[in-house]
């Protein structure tokens, strides 16, 4: 590996990139858009940003964090290995994509979707179950609005996960509820308040999701000229804007300090803050060194990926089956891999999905595993039509919990993401469904 100069790697990485883009030019991008979202991530995390640590000579995962300030492992001689894996599974999930041929399914663009108001009523009942759940549990989002900060929601659960995740179905709701075209009124406080509730229990990553939900289908279906561009760049300002406006005061919104809430980012810079959001690829390189370095490293070979029946069971009736099965087997490898000092513990820091492939079983699970996500990629999301609301709710769905596997790497919180994102696409079809009939 250390023969092959990185300049090239970097080249290789670039023509994996630009083939795939060259793919859905070609064939249609709104015949790909769950492709198009993957391959778009995928040139943020596996490419622009690690390029960028490599030209600024970027030693460890947390570089000059006064936190972390000299600990880690340096990874500044596995830039190399890093970009040469990248391209390799990159390139497999897109030939995974390729080798499943789908025709277009049929559109149901003309029905009357008449019942939209279904959508509103989904949205405020899931909404109401969240705050009794917190309520019950005696803790008050609403005191925490009037600025109590002995009152937090932040890592609580109230008196249920499975009420708690259904935050997660409030997003399903806006999306499908953008696509509907809702009038302006109810969609807009839709968002407000899930976005307030979002705030209060330091959810930063699903406001990111109510984003993209947003965006997807607007550039799914937009008609591109300069206005429509004009706009775009706006959009894309404002949401960066938001994105470090809750990074830097995501603490204070927990804890109800509105008045210590602050604008401007004093002594940060955008692109370094932005790189540092985007940094999972670090942890990935670190994750090689590991390997390549460790001779009595052991792989975890997919159990990890099996942790979302864990996940899944209720704690009531399998409480300790539950406690005894933690830490997931790829938990403790990263944790070797990071090789910080054990008074440490958890630094919340995650590697993203291919470092998980990896730890699988090597280079060989990397290619397997990758083709498969291709295929199911193409399996899920092939055929169908842009100008179907089903389809295109359920496609953008798709592409917010792949979002979250893709840069949190954790296959079971991708399948706890994506069920309850999913939950108020089938409540709604079904109900919509039955008042055909």
């Amino acid at each position: 590996m250390d023969s092959i100069p990185v300049s090239v790697l970097l080249l290789l990485n670039f023509l994996v990139l630009v083939i795939g883009y060259g793919y859905v030019w070609f064939s249609g991008i709104k015949k790909h858009i769950v492709f198009t979202f993957s391959w778009v991530i995928f040139s943020i995390y596996y490419f622009l940003t690690p390029l960028y640590f490599y030209f600024s000579d970027r030693k460890t995962i947390w570089g000059k964090s006064e936190e972390l300030l000299g600990l880690g492992e340096d990874i500044s001689g596995f830039y190399g290995l890093g970009f040469l894996y990248f391209a390799i599974g990159l390139f497999t999930f897109f030939i995974g994509y390729l080798f499943l041929y789908k025709t277009s399914k049929a559109s149901l663009h003309k029905m009357e979707y008449g019942s939209k108001h279904w959508i509103v009523w989904i949205f405020w009942i899931f909404y109401s179950l969240i705050l009794v759940n917190f309520l019950l549990e005696g803790i008050n989002p609403i005191a925490i609005l009037l600025g109590d900060d002995s009152e937090r929601t932040l890592s609580e659960t109230g008196g249920s996960h499975y009420l708690k995740n259904l935050s997660d179905s409030l997003i399903g709701c806006i999306i499908i509820g953008s696509i509907l075209k809702l009038n302006k009124r109810s969609l807009i406080l839709m968002t407000v308040f899930g976005v307030v509730l979002f705030l209060l229990m330091g959810f930063r990553y699903r406001l990111i999701l109510v984003f993209l939900g947003l965006l997807i289908p607007w550039l799914a279906t937009v008609k591109f000229n300069f206005k429509r561009a004009f706009q775009f760049a706006g959009v894309l300002a404002i949401a960066f804007y938001l994105i470090l406006f809750v990074t830097f005061n995501r603490f204070r919104f927990v804890y109800g300090q509105w008045d210590e809430l602050d604008y401007t980012f004093t002594g940060a810079g955008v692109v370094e803050t932005l790189t540092e959001q985007t940094r999972g690829s670090l942890d990935d390189i670190n994750i090689l060194k590991y390997y390549s370095t460790n001779e009595d490293a052991k792989y975890d070979y997919g159990l990890t990926f099996l942790f979302f029946v864990v996940r899944a069971a209720p704690r009531a009736f399998f409480g300790d089956w539950k406690d005894s099965m933690y830490p997931p087997p790829a938990f403790k490898i990263i944790n070797e891999a990071y090789n910080l000092p054990p008074y440490w513990g958890n630094t919340g820091e995650a590697p993203l999905f291919l470092a998980y492939f990896y730890m699988a079983g090597g280079f060989l699970a990397l290619i397997i595993l990758c083709f498969v996500t291709g295929l199911f990629i193409r399996f899920f999301s092939g055929g169908l039509m842009v100008t179907d609301p089903r389809h295109l709710s359920f496609m953008t769905i798709l592409c917010c919990a792949l979002f979250m596997w893709y840069t949190r790497g954790y296959f079971p919180q991708f399948v706890d993401h994506l069920f309850f994102l999913l939950i108020p696409f089938w409540v709604y079809f079904k109900i919509l469904k039955h008042a055909k009939q």
